[in-house]
C-alpha cells in the first residue's frame, strides 16, 4: 500500500484561496479555475467559477490504443496554457476528480448487540467503527473484482464519513455512555486504485502543481446537493459521461454506493465520425450544431438515428447495471441526470419517457430531472457559462470538497 499525504484531506491555512479542480477522463479533460470566499459562519461559502475549459484528447487517443499519460499530460498542459493566457497567475494547487471506474463508492453498516441494557463504552464504538470500515474494505475488493474482473489491484481509503450512529433505533450524536441494547453504525468510504492515484501524482509533479486532495465525483456531487437541499437525501443519480456511465445510489443521507458500464458518448462521436466521414474536430462541432437545433436538417436526421440506435443498447446495459445493486430492494423516485451525454435532448427525453425502465423496482414511477450545476450547487457561482451544460456538473462539484478541507483545517 501507498502512503499518500495529500489525502487527509486536511489543507494548510497559509495557502491560497484559489484552485483549480481538474478531471482526466480516458478521452477528455476538464479544468476548472475557482477563487472561493470565506462568507460568514451562518452563510454558505462561495467559490465562483473564473474559467472552466475542456478538451478531447488527439484524435489517435480517441480511436487507437496510445500512449494515455502523456496523452492525457499533453491535454491538460493545452487546457492550462489557454487559460494562463487570459489569468496569468494561475493557482496551482488542485483537486482532482474520480469517476467509478478508478473508485468504489459504498455505505458499510456495522452493528453490536448487549445482552441486556447498559452503558456503550468508547472501546465498543470504537470497535464497531474498525468493524464498519473492514467490511466496507472487503466489499470494495469485491466489487473491482466484479466489475473490472481485476483481483490485484490494491485500493486506498481517500474519504471517510460517519452517516449515522443509532441506539435501538434513535440516531445519537455520541453514543458513549449511551443505555441502549443495540448500537448500530453507518460509515462511507471512497476507495481509489492505488496504481491510480500514483498516476495522478505523476501527472501532478508534471504539470507543477500542488494536490490538495482527491475525491469521488459521485460524492462530491452528492455531498453538496443533500447538506443544502434535504429533499435529496433518498435519491438516484445517472451520469451520462463521455466515456462511461455511472449510476449513484442514495438513501438516508448516504450515498450507498455506484455501479458503471463503459458505454458513453464517444460511442455516439465515433458513429458519426464513421457515418459521415468527418475528422473528428468536425465531428465534435456536428454534434454541438445538433445539440441546439442549428444542423443542416438532412444531417441532422442521420445524427438523430445514431442517437436513437445508441440510446437502445445503452438503456438496455443501464437497466442491468441497477441489477447490481444487491441488497437494494427499491430504488428512489427521484432521478437526476448529469453528464455530457444530457446535454443531447434527445436522450433527455427518451431516458424519461421510454420503458426501459420497467423492471427496475422504484418506489414510484421515477421523476427525471436535470441538476445543472447553476441550479443545484448553491456553493458555486459562475462568471463563465459553463454551469448550465450538464457536462460540467461533476467537475464544478469538486468546490464542495475544497470548502470540506477548510472545515478540516
Amino acid at each position: 500500500m501507498i502512503k499518500l499525504p495529500f489525502l487527509n484531506l486536511r489543507k494548510n491555512k497559509n495557502q491560497s484561496e484559489n484552485f483549480l479542480a481538474i478531471y482526466p477522463e480516458p478521452f477528455k479533460v476538464q479544468v476548472a479555475y475557482f477563487e472561493a470566499a470565506n462568507p460568514p459562519t451562518d452563510e454558505v461559502p462561495q467559490a465562483q467559477l473564473i474559467s472552466a475549459v475542456s478538451k478531447f484528447m488527439p484524435e489517435d487517443s480517441l480511436f487507437h490504443a496510445g500512449d494515455h499519460f502523456n496523452q492525457t499530460l499533453e491535454t491538460t498542459e493545452a487546457i492550462l496554457d489557454e487559460m494562463a493566457q487570459e489569468y496569468p497567475d494561475l493557482p496551482t494547487q488542485v483537486i482532482f476528480g474520480l469517476s467509478s471506474d478508478h473508485c468504489i463508492d459504498l455505505m458499510s453498516i456495522a452493528r453490536l448487540e448487549n445482552q441486556t441494557k447498559k452503558r456503550f463504552t468508547q472501546e465498543q464504538v470504537e470497535e464497531l467503527a474498525t468493524q464498519a470500515q473492514k467490511n466496507a474494505s472487503f466489499r470494495a475488493q469485491d466489487i473491482l473484482a466484479t466489475q473490472k474482473g481485476d483481483t490485484d489491484t490494491d485500493l486506498e481509503l481517500i474519504t471517510s464519513v460517519d452517516i449515522f450512529k443509532k441506539i435501538d433505533g434513535a440516531v445519537t450524536r455520541d453514543p458513549i455512555g449511551l443505555e441502549g441494547k443495540e448500537l448500530e453504525f453507518s460509515w462511507f468510504g471512497s476507495f481509489a486504485e492505488a496504481p491510480y492515484l500514483r498516476y495522478l501524482q505523476n501527472l501532478a509533479k508534471k504539470l507543477g502543481l500542488d494536490i490538495l486532495t482527491v475525491s469521488s465525483l459521485s460524492y462530491s456531487f452528492y455531498s453538496s446537493l443533500q447538506e443544502l437541499d434535504s429533499n435529496y437525501r433518498n435519491c438516484v443519480v445517472i451520469n451520462l459521461g463521455t466515456s462511461l456511465t455511472e449510476v449513484s445510489v442514495a438513501f438516508g443521507g448516504g450515498l450507498v454506493g455506484s455501479r458503471f458500464i463503459n458505454m458513453g458518448l464517444i460511442s455516439i462521436l465515433k458513429q458519426i465520425s464513421a457515418k459521415l466521414e468527418l475528422h473528428y474536430e468536425e465531428t465534435e462541432r456536428v454534434l454541438e450544431k445538433y445539440r441546439e437545433g442549428t444542423l443542416d436538417s438532412s444531417i441532422a436526421v442521420e445524427v438523430q438515428k445514431i442517437v436513437r440506435r445508441f440510446f437502445v443498447v445503452w438503456s438496455q446495459a443501464l437497466n442491468m447495471v441497477f441489477s447490481d445493486f444487491t441488497g437494494i430492494k427499491t430504488f428512489s423516485s427521484r432521478v437526476l441526470l448529469v453528464g455530457p451525454g444530457f446535454d443531447i435532448p434527445d436522450l433527455v427525453e427518451l431516458t424519461s419517457v421510454e420503458p426501459w425502465f420497467k423492471s427496475i423496482p422504484f418506489k414510484a414511477p421515477p421523476e427525471f430531472e436535470k441538476a445543472l450545476a447553476s441550479g443545484k450547487l448553491t456553493e458555486v457561482t459562475d462568471i463563465s457559462g459553463k454551469s448550465s451544460k450538464l457536462s460540467w456538473t461533476l467537475p464544478l462539484s469538486l468546490a464542495h470538497v475544497y470548502f470540506k478541507l477548510e472545515e478540516d483545517a
